[in-house]
């Protein structure tokens, strides 16, 4: 394999996707090739792409490929796709982008059955988030439905990726990410089956997908079951099939987040603990240092309902924001799907960030190889404080991180210890911070970083810093 190249999927027997350099390059074996005219002739995966809710791919001549991958898997069926900045997961997915993402699935499905094609793949991390939108990206998902067959053999599938996750968000308060991080297609009916006691048990849904699934499992099924059911004609089958995808369409209707849900930290934009003149002033600051960041990118970190994030993108910069509250990334989700904003918002605790995973740890890469020299800026307004007391991290710890992250710049804000906030989270426990002050805030900042400018939140005595990566 190319030195340079890394493997990107592995588990699909129709292709693997490579990343070599700032490329994309996906080689299509032989059992895939059906699948990739599909992928390049369909008229509902055209729209899908003209929508940018598909991935796109051209394909390419031998010519146009790294020599060391044509040696190694030959000079034929290579394609490749534009590349994502930034890649997220389910697991780290507030429950409305999963919601979101199951329906845009659903709906994949059902216009592509209107081709007579089959989408053989229901797996949630078949999409991930772009400028603000979900898109597909598995190119090799798709194959003619078998004469006369009705029978979905990815809806199994679809419940563990979407309805079960839903299900347990909706009724017991369980983030998606808990099990969507645990297992790599969603847990099954039987992993689930005790969560929903007493009254929940008889949820309609929960009989449906959890209960009555989880009784069946471990029975051995009838010889006749490892067979593709046919109906009498293709009418029929497709009719029957439209009906699989409208049942779980509704399911997943039902289970639509809410959007009232409340919080530690939901209502904290509305009670924040400065006085309209600081306030303003924040704000101005803000708007000035995000004036030149046209076309960059900018990692919020402690977003909660993303009011600052939308000043950087209103100043044309593209936005990845973080908050470890999946109910205020949820909310903010909501503001990005309907106002169109260019914000990636991601449930993610900078502190405990999420770890690579699946084979070798490398087919899911962890958030901070993802995340390293990609911002231009990072911004942490009124969270250090929260690293350091909450999660304990040191405070050089916090700055050596943000270090690593940023190629250039960070707008941070140091929250004295006197505050109210800054109180309220120690408990008591002040003098464990005794030390902490401006002048410490400032040495341990310059270490890594050169201040630029800053700005003054009287009388509150917090204080915003503009600061430039040393060279």
């Amino acid at each position: 394999m190319c030195a340079d190249a890394t493997k990107f999927s592995l588990r699909d027997p129709a292709g693997q996707v490579f990343i070599s350099g700032d490329r994309v390059l996906r080689h299509v074996h032989a059992e895939g090739l059906n699948h990739l005219d599909i992928f390049l002739k369909s008229p509902v995966l055209a729209e899908f792409k003209k929508t940018g809710q598909m991935i796109s791919g051209t394909e390419k001549n031998v010519s146009e490929i790294p020599e060391d991958l044509v040696a190694a898997f030959g000079p034929s069926n290579w394609l490749e796709h534009p590349k994502i900045p930034f890649v997220s997961y389910p697991f780290e997915w507030p429950a409305s982008v999963l919601y979101d993402a199951g329906k845009l699935t659903l709906e994949l499905a059902q216009k592509l059955n209107s081709e007579g094609i089959l989408l053989k793949d229901a797996a949630a991390d078949n999409l991930t988030l772009k400028n603000g939108k979900l898109i597909f990206l598995d190119a090799l998902s798709f194959e003619k439905r078998p004469e006369k067959s009705f029978l979905w053999m990815a809806a199994a599938q679809f419940e563990r990726a979407f309805i079960i996750p839903l299900l347990a968000n909706r009724l017991c308060q369980i983030p998606v990410s808990l099990y969507l991080s645990q297992t790599r297609d969603g847990p099954s009916p039987k992993e689930v089956a005790g969560l929903f006691s007493g009254i929940k048990r008889f949820h309609p849904l929960v009989l449906k997908h959890v209960v009555m699934p989880s009784m069946l499992d471990g029975r051995s099924p009838p010889p006749e079951a490892y067979q593709i059911p046919r109906s009498q004609s293709e009418e029929k089958a497709s009719f029957i099939f439209e009906q699989t995808l409208k049942r779980l369409d509704r399911a997943m209707t039902k289970l639509e987040p809410r959007s009232d849900n409340k919080s530690t930290w939901s209502e904290y934009a509305d009670s924040h603990n400065y006085d309209d003149k600081s306030f303003e002033k924040k704000v101005s600051f803000i708007r000035k240092v995000s004036s030149d960041l046209r076309g960059k990118t900018v990692l919020d970190i402690g977003c909660n309902d993303g009011y600052f994030s939308k000043l950087f993108l209103e100043a044309g910069a593209s936005v990845i924001a973080l908050d470890s509250d999946p109910v205020v990334v949820d909310r903010l989700w909501r503001k990005v799907r309907n106002q169109n904003l260019d914000i990636i918002p991601l449930v993610q605790n900078i502190t405990s960030p999420s770890p690579g995973s699946g084979w070798r740890n490398g087919e899911k890469q962890s958030f901070l190889d993802r995340i390293c020299g990609l911002p231009h800026t990072a911004i942490l307004l009124a969270v250090v404080h929260h690293m350091m007391v909450t999660d304990g991290i040191p405070l050089d710890e916090i700055i050596d991180l943000v270090a690593e992250i940023v190629s250039a710049e960070v707008i941070i804000e140091f929250i004295p210890i006197d505050d109210p906030m800054f109180r309220k989270i120690c408990r008591g426990r002040e003098n464990l911070y005794s030390w902490y002050d401006q002048k410490s805030f400032e040495i341990s900042c310059l270490r890594r970083f050169e201040i630029i400018e800053t700005c003054l939140l009287e009388p509150s005595g917090r204080k915003l810093y503009r600061l430039r990566i040393k060279s």
